[in-house]
């Protein structure tokens, strides 16, 4: 048994918190014979003294130069029990079973516990380096034996599809649990907002989610917190999932999915805004549904590169959707003779991503449809155009960062940017705005195939030579974020650089002639590229 013990990380290694077991205790040398039985039982309870936040704890257990360690736990300033176990006969396959990691050197598992040398709660990660990070640890007990078993999990809450039905209905089943348990009923207000996130259990929304060392969306540590938004709710992440109650509710003659999304629509334009008017949605601003009131790591509105249900933000309040196309003209559009833009809403040059920018285009195109074509045209067509002055005039490609220097081009923004200047001017019907759109999809077609690999590039050069073309594929992660290699199909991070997927909606718009290894209506895989003596436009429009 053991008392209340606390440090500060001050006393420890820097990157880490770290409280060690003294060495002559019974909680080092052979702890089989220490406490009579291979099975060991651990309890304690443990809180965060400062700061605030959710804290992942370590166990580490170290015999010379290894060190074998499992996270135990995830803890708060509260005072919570933790409890976990182990066999000190396991063999190391054994061990790495049950959620243990061998460090350092190569002492196997059961040799580490014939002679221990120390014991520690460890405590890593960004609040861990605080200078006045405390934690506290109180009624620590290892004893020989078996703790009774924890009781079951409770079932978990929601609608279940029945075995065997159909993806449509599973599809309802998962609307109406948001419907049930997703939307907003925290804080003193309640709201038509959508939680962020929900605990699949429980299916409540967390109001201190459980901290991950490395974020496993987005692998950007300097910005993961507000990226998925705690504790509130960003319409932006919903924008697929009010498409889907849109379309159910036409499916099935039921108008609720359609509504709910209209609801929160009309909420997320109207109340849920920050101080310029802006929706609190995108890359830094989101609404915290326990406060009611903004969520921000500063006041930057920022649209990437997904497709928008703007015809549904039309649908819930026409007039704050044109208040919205306005606030897109006055705050991103940095210079009105020119079209530079800035992802973020200050007014301030920075980098003009084009995925950005082509979302904007997106919303002036439709408000331009369903209003009057000006100014939205002008204003699609001047920032258009502030990409394609600074393309290449050998190869037709641009810049995907907006920059007058040379630096690249990726893939997905290329994408974003043909399919929507290709969908803004056949909204306003403007044929030049159509044809800049696929003469990005013909650069692509022709510079970015490997015939030889049969694989695309991910970046190439303004010149047409591709960017580290045989680098090995990896997550790309803060600024050094410019995709290498080939083109992945596939990457578990969200809202960077590269979304191969996009590619297929937007060669859809631009669809090249039917013949071998080119595009085909009901197969969106990108073509080779033009080979001389094949007459005719590498695509052709609907």
């Amino acid at each position: 048994g053991g008392g209340y013990m606390s440090a500060q990380r001050v006393s420890t290694w820097s990157p880490q918190h770290r409280i060690a077991t003294a060495a002559g205790t019974i909680m080092t040398g052979n702890l089989s014979n220490n406490f009579g039985n291979n099975v060991l039982d651990y309890s304690f309870h443990a809180k965060a003294i400062t700061p605030t936040g959710s804290h992942p704890l370590q166990v580490a257990i170290e015999s010379g130069d290894t060190w074998w360690i499992k996270t135990v736990a995830n803890f708060n300033t509260q005072w919570n029990r933790f409890q976990y176990q182990l066999d000190t006969d396991w063999t190391d396959a054994a061990a790495t079973t049950n959620g243990w990691q061998q460090f350092g050197g190569s002492i196997s598992w059961r040799d580490v516990f014939n002679d221990v040398t120390s014991q520690s709660f460890v405590v890593s990660g960004p609040l861990a380096q605080a200078a006045s990070f405390a934690t506290g640890f109180d009624n620590i007990e290892v004893v020989g034996g078996t703790l009774p078993p924890p009781p079951p999990p409770p079932e978990p809450k929601g609608k279940t599809s029945p075995i065997g039905s159909s993806y449509t209905e599973k599809v309802r089943t998962m609307l109406d649990n948001m419907l049930l348990y997703g939307r907003d009923r925290y804080g003193q207000v309640s709201s038509p907002l959508f939680a962020a996130i929900l605990d699949e259990r429980t299916l409540d929304c967390p109001q201190t989610p459980a901290f991950y060392d490395i974020d496993p969306v987005r692998l950007d540590p300097g910005r993961y917190v507000n990226r998925r938004n705690p504790a509130g709710s960003d319409m932006y992440h919903d924008q697929s999932m009010f498409r889907a109650m849109d379309k159910l509710s036409r499916m099935m003659g039921d108008p609720q999915y359609r509504q709910a999304a209209l609801d929160a629509l009309d909420f997320g334009m109207n109340t849920a805004v920050e101080s310029k008017g802006f929706p609190a949605i995108g890359g830094h601003l989101y609404w915290d549904i326990y406060q009611e009131q903004l969520g921000a790591q500063g006041e930057l509105h920022e649209l990437w590169n997904w497709p928008l249900a703007w015809e549904l933000w039309q649908a819930a309040d026409p007039q704050a959707m044109q208040n919205y196309a306005q606030l897109m003209w006055d705050w991103h559009v940095v210079d009105k003779n020119t079209g530079e833009t800035n992802r973020h809403s200050d007014a301030q040059h920075g980098y003009a991503f084009s995925y950005s920018s082509a979302s904007m285009i997106s919303q002036w195109a439709y408000v331009g449809s369903q209003t009057q074509v000006e100014p939205y045209l002008g204003w699609s067509k001047l920032v258009a155009g502030f990409y394609r002055s600074r393309r290449n005039l050998d190869t037709n490609l641009f810049d995907s960062n907006g920059s007058d220097a040379a630096n690249g081009l990726f893939t997905t923004m290329q994408a974003t940017s043909a399919r929507n200047w290709i969908e803004a001017g056949q909204l306003l019907g403007d044929a030049e705005l159509v044809s800049w759109g696929r003469d990005i999809l013909d650069a692509y077609a022709q510079y970015g195939y490997d015939s030889e690999r049969g694989q695309f590039y991910a970046a190439l050069n303004l010149d047409g030579t591709p960017y580290q073309p045989h680098a090995l594929r990896d997550l790309v992660t803060g600024d050094l974020s410019r995709p290498v290699g080939y083109l992945a199909i596939w990457q578990p991070h969200v809202a960077w650089q590269e979304s191969p997927l996009e590619m297929g909606p937007s060669l859809r718009l631009g669809r090249r002639e039917s013949r071998p290894g080119c595009l085909l209506a009901h197969r969106p895989t990108l073509c080779r590229p033009h080979q001389p003596g094949l007459a005719g436009p590498l695509w052709r429009l609907r």
